[in-house]
């Protein structure tokens, strides 16, 4: 499946999920009335979900990769302000336990999508020439096998006109192991 919106990315969804549930959260209570740490709270929580999209619309994978460095950068910066506002007395623990675990795991997210590029970039000159690839990365084309590299897919088989992807199961040439990446999974498939 080739993902041409960034609205189709479960990582861009989880961001999602997470505003909505910051601007509940920060529109009650003493939160709601501090204006300063709710504004910057907001700010983080939005520049998340905005990132994503806006690395997606860049068409490269160097750019994507760096945009997804500057959400996870706002997720870190989320998670220290929760601390503060529960310190204070503006969130309730179980609120704090549920935005921050949504931190957490988004941040997980968006360090394997970023990995998963970079690593797909350094590899991709080196193992294109091999027939059994030696790269765990799916995005290099790790089928194992030239020929499983679906028609009208680039020379990698991955990349079709941008970081928009066509994921399929890879089979590492050097492991013998058979599974999806972080990022395929980060992605709506």
């Amino acid at each position: 499946m080739k993902v041409t919106r960034f609205e189709d990315l479960r990582v861009w969804q989880k961001s999602r999920v997470l505003a909505t549930a910051v601007y509940r959260v920060s529109s009650q209570g003493p939160l709601g009335r501090d204006f300063g740490l709710r504004d910057q709270i907001r700010r983080a929580a939005v520049s998340i979900m905005s990132n994503i999209a806006e690395g997606f619309g860049r068409h490269s994978r160097a750019d994507m990769a760096h945009f997804l460095a500057i959400a996870r950068g706002s997720a870190f910066e989320l998670s220290s302000q929760l601390y503060l506002a529960h310190d204070l007395g503006y969130v309730t623990q179980p609120d704090h336990d549920e935005l921050h675990g949504l931190c957490i795991e988004l941040s997980r997210m968006l360090i394997a999508m970023r990995s998963s590029l970079l690593r797909d970039r350094s590899h991709q000159a080196s193992t294109q020439h091999s027939a059994l690839l030696h790269c765990a990365s799916p995005l290099c084309g790790a089928a194992g096998d030239p020929g499983s590299v679906a028609a009208g897919a680039s020379s990698t088989g991955v990349f079709d006109g941008g970081p928009f992807l066509r994921i399929r199961p890879w089979r590492c040439g050097c492991l013998g192991i058979v599974g999806r990446c972080a990022f395929s999974r980060a992605l709506a498939l």
